[in-house]
């Protein structure tokens, strides 16, 4: 009977010693929660905006920590949370988020329209493209020749600006009249462009012609001008830039 009684309490004995390491066990080892992979989103605010346009990105991305923002037109990324990108040309561009967390990465991406301001001149300096935002063409109609003077700088007027003064042909101001411009044929005709160090290149420096042709000119007041130019322009050490693909809309304001 004892040794009955024995085996019973050291049974029961092992088994509550059995209940209280598995409950020590569980409490030392919390359940895994997954980290939650990160959803990138974002709103575009100011789309379908003119050149220079700046557009800003709401970012309404979840479960991230970093973010890198291509805007599509061959600029710098951005990692701010929501950035405002300015444009300086007209186009279509797809602008990719991605969101960063310590569990992965996403990506979102939308279509931004930059559309084209009715004004505008824009070319390339040694394939570097230009747009200029500050614009201007002027008239000079007190004395022959005549003279057309138009003008386009960065914002708030700054440097790099181009300068293209032209004097009226034989044959009057009309659609359709060739502007050749260098040091042997600059009789009223000049090209010249400002780099942002304040270079000066100029066609009266250059042997070679620079060119400008006009697809659209009304010589009056609040009349529009057209048309493409391009040529290579020298500094007065002897360095040369190339303008090339230029185009010009513009609206005479005298």
């Amino acid at each position: 009977m004892h040794l009955i009684r024995f085996i019973f309490f050291a049974l029961l004995t092992l088994t509550i010693l059995q209940g209280c390491q598995k409950e020590e066990s569980d409490s030392s080892t919390p359940p895994v929660t997954p980290i939650a992979l990160p959803v990138a989103n974002f709103k575009v605010v100011n789309d379908n905006c003119t050149v220079p346009c700046a557009v800003t990105f709401t970012n309404t991305s979840t479960n991230a920590k970093a973010y890198s923002w291509n805007f599509g037109d061959d600029t710098p990324v951005s990692t701010d949370l929501s950035p405002s990108h300015t444009y300086t040309r007209a186009g279509t561009y797809t602008v990719v988020l991605t969101a960063t967390s310590a569990s992965g990465t996403n990506t979102h991406n939308a279509q931004v329209t930059i559309a084209e301001a009715p004004y505008f001149i824009r070319y390339q300096v040694n394939a570097i493209p230009i747009e200029a935002s500050v614009l201007a063409a002027t008239r000079q109609a007190e004395s022959r020749p005549n003279t057309l003077t138009f003008q386009g700088s960065g914002l708030n007027g700054n440097n790099p600006s181009l300068r293209l003064q032209v004097a009226e042909s034989f044959i009057g101001w009309i659609p359709g009249i060739n502007v050749y411009f260098s040091a042997i044929s600059s009789s009223g005709f000049v090209m010249e462009y400002i780099d942002v160090t304040g270079q000066v290149y100029t066609s009266l420096n250059s042997q070679e012609e620079s060119h400008c042709f006009f697809s659209a000119l009304s010589y009056t007041k609040d009349g529009e001008i057209a048309g493409i130019f391009s040529g290579p322009l020298q500094s007065a050490a002897g360095n040369t830039v190339r303008i090339k693909e230029g185009k010009f809309k513009l609206k005479i304001s005298n």
